[in-house]
This record gives structure tokens, C-alpha cells and sequence, in this order.
């Protein structure tokens, strides 16, 4: 499989630019005010150990600018196309996933599936059949400890069974609900063993337009103004179920809940590195294992 490979080591300060404090308000663990802040208890996590090392997390979404963001591999756009591009019009989208997800999991592995390409509108083409390009994709990424799915694409028999033995290989598959309210096309997130994610901001209020009752949806994470790439690669803000996702695809990956603990991905529950930690705090207390939880020799107690 072509594909290509590039150097996580420029990326690092952009990224610091990018997620810099100003840019989330109450600095990186918030001021408690807002439940929903997409890096509630990030540095409570960082310093338990829990940065997502030894973890693959493969994104599928279209083309990325690996001079901006740290990927371990970037795959062929099964779609045509670029597959890495400086092209912000075609590569921010993708890029601010990345970034996300890097903030939350910063030693995880990251590698990009690019299945199309993105217009500043948001509309995807594709040289073929999207929906079997997405199950190319998913057969490329399985064995990943996480795959992240941002985009709609029509279902096909051949994308539920490329989903399916994604999971059945161990990968926890997240997806992002689509935008309307009213679902016709995509209900990947409906599938089993599919973990569907609502954007909320970050108070935990549900965008106007979304159907917070959409019986496909599993957990909530702050999709609503967060730090992203603009078509120039300067620092905006961007809202939508898409920039949820990689929020809970990096405290999976970053915490390694996601392989041993599906069913607390249910429910509807709010996903910020602070609620993983009361669970993690939670199984540590229950197994007695209290010393050596994530990376340090400190106990793991519920973070206030």
C-alpha cells in the first residue's frame, strides 16, 4: 500500500500555537464552570502517564497537511487526489482532527486514511464510490486501537461488514453524528459496537439542529468553538459534530478505556479527560491496583 511517512518534529510547536491556553478559556484544565470543556483535566491526565503511548488511532476523513500536524503515516486517498497537501481548502479539516486528538493522546501514533476531497463548504467529492472507498479504509486501519470517522457516507453492505470486522480485529470504531437533524443518508454511528458522538458545547448544551434523542448516540463531547486550522492555516475556531469526535477518539486512545470498557460508552455520558479519569480512578479502586495506574507510581484519585 503506497503511502507516506513524515516527521512529527515542526508540528510540535505549530500544534503549541494552535492549542495554546488562550485559545480554551480557563487554561488547560478550565475553571470547573464548564463540565463540557473539551480539556477538562488534561493535565491531570498527562501527568497520571495517560498520553495514549503504544496506540494506533487511525482517522479517516480526506487530506491532510502533515507539515502542520504530527502523523505517523498518511495513507493514498482511496478517493484520488491528494493524500497530503499544504492545501488549507483541502487539508484543514483533517488537519484540525489530527490536532485534537495529538492534544489530548500526544504519544499516540496517528495515521490518516484520506477518502476524498474536502471544499470550504464542507462538500466531499469522490473519483468512485465513496461508500466502498470508506470500507477500503477501514480495511487498511483495522488493527488500530481507535478509528475516528468524521464525514457522512451513504451505507453500503460492504461498508457494515468493513465496520463490523474492524471491530470484531479489536478496533473501537467512533463516529461522528451527521449535522441535520433528520438522518438519511449515514447511520454508521448506528451500527454496532459503534460508539455515535453528539457535539455539545462547553456547558453541555446541544446545538441548535441536533437531536440529542437520536437513539444512535452514545456520548457527548464539546464540539462547539474549538481550536481549529483556517484555510490559511491560522487559528480559528469550528463547530460541529465533526470536531467532537477526535475529542473522544483521544481520550480513548489516551486512557485505553475503549478496548476493555465499551459498556461506559453508553448512555449518552459526557467525554472530557476529567470524567475518563473518574472512571479510570473508579476501576482502580475496584481492582485494588492503585499504584502503578497510567504511567506513575502515584494513587489515581477522582479529580475534583
Amino acid at each position: 500500500m503506497s503511502a507516506v511517512t513524515r516527521a512529527a518534529t515542526s508540528a510540535v510547536l505549530v500544534l503549541a500555537i494552535l492549542l495554546a491556553g488562550d485559545a480554551v478559556p480557563g487554561g488547560a484544565d478550565g475553571d470547573g464552570s464548564e463540565p463540557a470543556a473539551w480539556s477538562s483535566g488534561l493535565n491531570v491526565l498527562h501527568e497520571h502517564g495517560f498520553t495514549g503511548a503504544g496506540r494506533r488511532i487511525a482517522v479517516i476523513d480526506t487530506s491532510v497537511n502533515a507539515q502542520v500536524v504530527p502523523v505517523d503515516r498518511v495513507w493514498e486517498n482511496r478517493c484520488g487526489g491528494p493524500a497530503d497537501t499544504v492545501d488549507g481548502a483541502l487539508a484543514r479539516h483533517t488537519s484540525t482532527v489530527v490536532s485534537i486528538i495529538h492534544a489530548i493522546a500526544p504519544a499516540a501514533r496517528i495515521d490518516v486514511h484520506p477518502v476524498g476531497r474536502a471544499s470550504l463548504t464542507g462538500q466531499i467529492s469522490c473519483d468512485r464510490d465513496r461508500s466502498a472507498a470508506v470500507a477500503e479504509a477501514f480495511d487498511d486501519a483495522r488493527g488500530s486501537d481507535v478509528i475516528v470517522i468524521t464525514s457522512t457516507v451513504q451505507r453500503s453492505l460492504t461498508l457494515d461488514a468493513a465496520v463490523q470486522q474492524a471491530i470484531s480485529s479489536g478496533s473501537t470504531v467512533v463516529a461522528a453524528r451527521p449535522e441535520s437533524s433528520v438522518v438519511d443518508r449515514s447511520q454508521l454511528f448506528a451500527l454496532p459496537g459503534v460508539i455515535g458522538v453528539q457535539a455539545v458545547d462547553r456547558a453541555g448544551g446541544v446545538p441548535a439542529g441536533h437531536a440529542v434523542d437520536d437513539p444512535g448516540i452514545d456520548v457527548l463531547a464539546q464540539g462547539v468553538d474549538m481550536p481549529a486550522f483556517g484555510a490559511r492555516w491560522g487559528r480559528v475556531t469550528a463547530s460541529g459534530t465533526s470536531m467532537a469526535a477526535p475529542v473522544v477518539a483521544g481520550v480513548l486512545a489516551a486512557t485505553g478505556l475503549a478496548a476493555s470498557e465499551r459498556h461506559w460508552l453508553t448512555g449518552r455520558r459526557l467525554i472530557t479527560p476529567k470524567t475518563a479519569l473518574h472512571r479510570l480512578a473508579l476501576r482502580a479502586q475496584l481492582s485494588g491496583d492503585t499504584d502503578t495506574v497510567g504511567g506513575t507510581n502515584e494513587p489515581l484519585h477522582p479529580v475534583p
